[in-house]
């Protein structure tokens, strides 16, 4: 008999082992996250040069360049 609760025992603690494991990370994570986070970075758009190469009539390339104006 004493045998059968160990192997009770055992089966137990393998089928909850997923479901005690997933509270164990929601706790630590609960009770180590801040209530807010600050973000001290500021997003700014740049200006931007674009390179094309165009093929004139005669088949020699020029590279032209024009500026972003967003």
């Amino acid at each position: 008999m004493k045998r059968y609760e160990e192997y009770l025992d055992y089966a137990l603690s393998v089928v909850t082992y997923v479901p005690r494991l997933c509270v164990g990370i929601y706790n630590a994570v609960e009770r180590h996250m801040p209530t807010t986070l600050e973000c001290n970075y500021e997003g700014k758009k740049k200006g931007y040069d674009i390179v094309r190469k165009r093929e004139e009539k005669d088949g020699t390339s020029t590279n032209t360049e024009e500026k972003a104006s967003n």
